[in-house]
């Protein structure tokens, strides 16, 4: 090979340019010093595909974003199972009719009449579906107690867990407290002597004791009934008496907001109604840490809130009215420099003869 084949080989040659290797190396660093970030082609296309796709989306109705949120990605090829087997057709192309079965079908929540009124019976009574099943599995158990009286668990008395020697020996010890325990045993050897008097005697202790504890509970119930009573009639009358909330405390003449009867009747209702397990959403809400806690930010900082969002409108009315009465009052001043101000005709006629001689000859008129 001579020398111009040699020159024609390297000229022709597949190999990288170093050169240009050399030259994007140098430009890559350069960047990099600049601050310039490098950009990834890669990235840069998804992010172009990206806009695109969001500006289709922008661009399609209403319908077919709705379709699509269903689960019909292209709404120009819905399938229908016809005669043929699965067909496919466009949304648009159909008739309202056939477009309207098609929303009805898509949105259909699959539930039936009953279904529908069970649904709505808890979101009325504001209760859960748990909380509907224990309490009408109670009505049921207790209509079957009261059909079987028999089924019924014999009720419990704490004077039950006393043995009949202690049950004795502990009414003993009321009835003689000056009787030491050698004493009191004695007795109590001496009764039981007599097994057949001992346990008729201690039956009469035993029945007497739960009457008097039926009584304990029955006595505590009507407490417990009439603290309730009290309590209700006290919220009656302070909800009688609450009869608007200031939106500005510290001003005696700000504007309030009124209660009316049916705001009471809301708050009564939130205090008082109980639920199967006699709770008031009221209860409820203060055993919720959370609820309680927000609670406790209204009862403290409501009040205060609410004055100074009312003290800030309060000012920007202010100035409102204050800029508008600077704007009257300057427009009152322009309307009376107009009425003062008169403009003359000026009379030649009976004028000196010098003075038309002077403004003729000044040039002036």
């Amino acid at each position: 090979m001579n020398e111009n084949e040699i020159f024609d080989h390297l000229l022709t040659d597949d190999e990288p340019d170093v050169n240009q290797d050399v030259q994007e190396q140098e430009d890559n660093s350069m960047d990099a010093l600049l601050g310039i970030p490098t950009i990834d082609d890669s990235k840069l296309e998804n992010e172009i595909s990206e806009l695109e796709s969001d500006e289709v989306e922008k661009n399609e109705d209403i319908i077919s974003i709705f379709l699509k949120d269903k689960g019909i990605s292209d709404p120009s090829k819905i399938q229908f199972e016809g005669e043929n087997g699965i067909e496919e057709m466009d949304f648009n192309s159909l008739d309202r009719e056939e477009q309207l079965n098609i929303l009805k079908e898509i949105t259909d929540p699959g539930l039936s009449d009953h279904e529908i009124d069970v649904i709505n019976y808890l979101r009325k009574n504001q209760v859960s579906f748990n909380e509907v099943v224990d309490y009408f599995a109670n009505q049921r158990l207790q209509e079957y107690l009261n059909e079987n009286p028999d089924a019924i668990p014999p009720k419990t008395y704490s004077i039950d867990e006393y043995s009949d020697d202690e049950l004795y020996l502990a009414d003993l010890k009321y009835k003689y407290p000056s009787f030491t325990d050698e004493e009191l045993l004695s007795k109590l050897n001496i009764a039981k002597s007599d097994e057949t008097l001992f346990e008729k005697e201690v039956d009469v202790l035993r029945q007497s004791y739960k009457a008097e504890e039926d009584r304990a509970h029955e006595e505590a119930a009507l407490a417990e009934q009439q603290e309730y009573e009290d309590l209700r009639n006290s919220l009656i009358n302070a909800a009688g008496s609450f009869g608007e909330i200031k939106l500005d405390f510290t001003d005696p003449k700000s504007d309030s907001l009124v209660i009316e009867d049916s705001d009471r009747n809301q708050i009564l209702s939130y205090l008082l109604n109980q639920d199967k397990d006699g709770k008031s959403q009221f209860v409820k809400d203060i055993e919720n840490p959370e609820t309680l806690i927000e609670l406790a930010w209204y009862r403290i900082n409501g009040q205060n809130t609410l004055t100074g969002v009312t003290q800030y409108w309060k000012n920007i009315l202010k100035e409102e009215r204050k800029e508008r009465a600077s704007l009257e009052k300057q427009l009152e001043k322009y309307k009376n420099k107009e009425q003062k101000t008169v403009i003359k005709n000026r009379e030649t006629t009976n004028s000196p003869s010098g003075n038309l001689d002077f403004w003729d000859r000044s040039g002036l008129i």
